[in-house]
This record gives C-alpha cells, structure tokens and sequence, in this order.
C-alpha cells in the first residue's frame, strides 16, 4: 500500500530532485501498512531496521528534498479548487527518550518548557472548502530552538522586528503555502490566536487569497475611539445557531449553542509595527459567542472572535465563515495521529534530530492518508479508494466484505458504491471493531488505525498463498529482494 506521494516518483533514484528513492519509498510504505513510526514495529527484520536507520541518517537524503516531495502533490491535488489551508504548530517532544539525545545536537532544543527537549513542526493542511475533505500539505516547517538562549525579557523581545521573532513563521510559512497553492481558484489560509499579526493582514491578501485568524487581541479601531471586542459585542446577534465542538484539553465534545454577529472594521496599524505598512487595514469580524445553558459545568464557554478578508455582509456569509473555522480541528486531528494517538512518532529509536525531523515529515504524510480514509466515511466527497489502495488490495477487500464483514441484516451492510473511499473505510472500520450499524458512532482515527493493521497482514497472507500456490508442482518460486 503505497500513498500517493509514492506512486508518482522513480523509486530507485537517490533521494534528490522529486524523489524519495527506492528504500525512501519502501519505508514510508512500511510505516503506513504498520500505522507506526516505531521502527521495530515497521521493520520486519534487522536488515531493514538497520537500513532505516541508515536513510535517515544519510547526509545525502536532505530535509529539504523530503519536505519538496511531501508537498508537491498539493500543486494538482487544488487545481481550480477553492481551498482552505490550515495552519498551526505542534511540539514533537523527545524527553521520555532523552537518554538518547545529546544536548549538542544542533536540531534539537528546548520545548515550552525549558525541561523538555525535541524540535517544533508547522505544517499547512489543505482542505477543500465545499466538503472539508483533506487534499494535500501545502507546506511542512520543522525547526528547534537552541539550548541556553536568553528568553524573551533578556532579548527585548517585544521591540525585535517582526523577521527576528519566532512568531514570524505565520506570515512567512502562508506566503510559502500561497505559492505552493497558486493553481487552486481561492485560498483561504486559517489559523488561531497566534497568527493575529498586523504584518499578515497588510501583506499577504490579494484577489484570491483571504484571511481567517482568530483575534488575541483587542485591537485600536481606526477612526472609531472603541476597540474591536467592544465594537462587535455592541452588534445584535444575527444568528443564533447549534455548533459540534471537538474536545481538546481543556473542553469535551459537545454541541453548543451560539450566537453569531459580524462587522465591518479597520484595524489601526500597531505603534510596533512597520511604519512602512498602511496605517489600516479593512477587514471583517465575526463573534460567535456561546450561550450560558448550553456550557458545560467547570468548562468555559466558546467566545471565537474571527477576523478575516471575506466580504461578510449576511447572516449566511457569517456562518460560512464559522464553518470554515471550525474545521480547524482538522489540524489538530492531523497531530493526534502523527503522535500519541497514532503513529507515535515521539516514541521513535532514532537517535538524532536530523534523522527524527526526516521520519516526522515521512510520517505527516501517512497521516494525512489515514484522515482522508476517515474524512470520506459518509461518501460525501465521492473520493475514489484509489486514492489510497491498490487495485489488488481493492480485489482482496471485496471478497473480505462479502464473505466476512458484511453481516446478515440489511443494516450491516456495506451501503457504499463499490470501490469508493467510503466503501473501503466502511470495511475499515469494522476490521477495526466498530459494529456497523449505522446508529453507532462511527470509527474514529485509532479504530481506523485498527482495522488497517488487521487488513494488511490479513491481505498479506491471501498475497503469500496466492503467490505459493504452485509450489507441490512447480516448486518455491525464486526468491526477490
């Protein structure tokens, strides 16, 4: 099973110039069929263990061409699509290991907090703005801080220019991720409260690329003597709407009710900023505030403030707006698999930063796969299984549901067209454990995870009968490497 990054480069050149190169594409193979990053859990043998150390080691397969391939199927996958692009940053960290690591390895480096050690990872998911389907990374950021720098009040942080703050990896990693995405009709490019920086707004929009980023602060109005919370909270609600809230560590899963406001304003350029940048920038804001009664006990209640470039003149425009941002958690998804929950990438034996930087950006990839298995479970997007399983794991997934997970009753049919992704994350999920009845709820990411594992060593053995079924007349066929 091989992801779709694979199937369009010549494995058997050197990990340079668009391709990963045979044992690049062999690995990343091994580490989706075993949904693990581990290498004792994707490697069959010591040979191959001692081969993936050696790739990733390799001083010759560099980061950069990695991160190149990992993206480069974004150029087609958006073609004439309009798209969001989701950004955010999560912390690989490596402190259960750190017996391992030495502190004079230049990629790694301290975490949040200073006891922790390991690297950082931005990537920009890609989604389509219709379904919310997950089509591609736009872009893929790794970087490490470095051990016994002066912290933010010794730097004088606050008066740095943009381009020597940490922070400017917002900006610069969108204008990366709006090139990449140049062949797609629209952009929408979305983050949280720490992509709020006047320098995004002034510069990056243009007639096919927009904004949504969360407000973190209460930003001067230009021309008006309120600020912007104020401002919007003066607005009558012009919706009032019921919301599925994804947990997080600090909320479970709930439905909420919210109500919705929008305005037009122009945020006044901060006294910090460039004084090269206009002096405003015109922009809308959306409040979604959640009703008292509908918070849980000891949780807070959601107040998402969202600035963005798209006209918002109606009701309708603003829950599109709020739609779009509440697929954020997509990303937020994306990390779960990527590390404790999933692929578990932070428990990896590889022994330096370079080499687990590179196995993070093979593994974000087969992450993404696995999302997309998960993402078309209700046949929405129309996605073909293709996308992910060969044509012969698709002959053996069809005798598996019909002589063993199809049950006896109507609603434990597969209901899915035949050879969809929805088809094949039905059968998914029931190797997996779910039950298929359409009243459950359906499998998640560890279920999925599940029921590929089993699927594969299952395919596997039909794969080695069919392959030795000769053998009393014709003898073992010869071995390949």
């Amino acid at each position: 099973m091989l992801t779709c990054v694979l199937k369009k480069y010549d494995y058997d050149q050197p990990a340079t110039g668009g391709s990963l190169g045979k044992k690049g594409a062999l690995i990343t193979s091994a580490m989706f069929e075993s949904q693990s990053a581990i290498l004792n859990q994707f490697c069959d043998t010591r040979a191959d263990y001692v081969g993936a150390c050696r790739f990733f080691n390799n001083p010759k397969v560099s980061l950069e061409n990695l991160i190149q391939i990992g993206v480069i199927p974004s150029v087609e996958a958006v073609q004439g699509q309009d798209v969001l692009c989701i950004q955010d940053t999560s912390e690989i960290e490596l402190t259960n290991n750190s017996g391992k690591y030495r502190l004079s390895d230049p990629d790694l480096g301290p975490l949040t907090k200073e006891t922790m050690c390991g690297f950082l990872l931005h990537p920009s998911l890609v989604l389509n703005a219709g379904t919310g389907f997950p089509l591609a990374l736009a872009d893929i950021y790794i970087w490490n801080r470095k051990f016994g720098k002066e912290d933010k009040h010794g730097r004088n942080y606050a008066s740095l220019p943009i381009e020597e703050k940490e922070s400017y990896r917002w900006p610069q990693r969108a204008a990366a991720a709006k090139e990449q995405l140049a062949k797609a009709r629209q952009v929408t490019i979305i983050a949280d409260r720490e992509a709020d920086i006047y320098e995004e707004f002034a510069l990056l929009p243009d007639q096919k690329t927009h904004l949504l980023i969360r407000s973190k602060s209460n930003r001067q109005l230009h021309g008006r003597p309120d600020k912007l919370f104020e401002a919007i909270g003066a607005e009558p609600a012009a919706a009032c709407i019921t919301l599925e809230i994804k947990a997080n560590k600090k909320r479970c899963n709930r439905t909420a009710q919210l109500e919705v406001r929008f305005l037009k304003v122009r945020l006044q350029r901060p006294k910090n900023a460039n004084k090269q940048l206009p002096d405003h920038v015109g922009l809308y804001v959306v409040e979604v505030r959640e009703l008292a009664h509908s918070v849980p006990k000891g949780e807070e209640p959601i107040l998402w403030r969202l600035l963005t470039t798209h006209p918002v003149d109606n009701a309708g425009q603003a829950l599109q707006i709020v739609q779009w941002y509440a697929w954020r958690w997509n990303i937020e998804q994306l990390f779960r698999i990527l590390k404790t929950e999933g692929l578990q990438i932070q428990r990896s034996q590889l022994e330096s930063g370079i080499a687990l930087k590179k196995l993070c950006v093979m593994a974000l990839q087969t992450a993404l796969l696995i999302m997309q298995l998960i993402a078309d479970r209700d046949n929405e997007s129309q996605q073909r299984a293709t996308i992910i399983f060969s044509k012969e794991e698709l002959i053996f997934m069809k005798a598996l549901i019909l002589t063993k997970l199809n049950g006896k009753t109507s609603l434990q049919q597969d209901p899915h067209p035949e050879n969809s992704l929805a088809w094949a994350s039905w059968a998914m999920g029931r190797l997996g454990g779910w039950k298929g009845y359409p009243s459950e709820s359906p499998p998640g990411p560890i279920t999925m995870l599940r029921g590929l594992t089993k699927f594969q060593q299952l395919f596997e053995g039909w794969r080695l009968a069919r392959q030795f079924a000769d053998w009393p007349s014709q003898g073992p066929p010869e071995q390949t490497r």
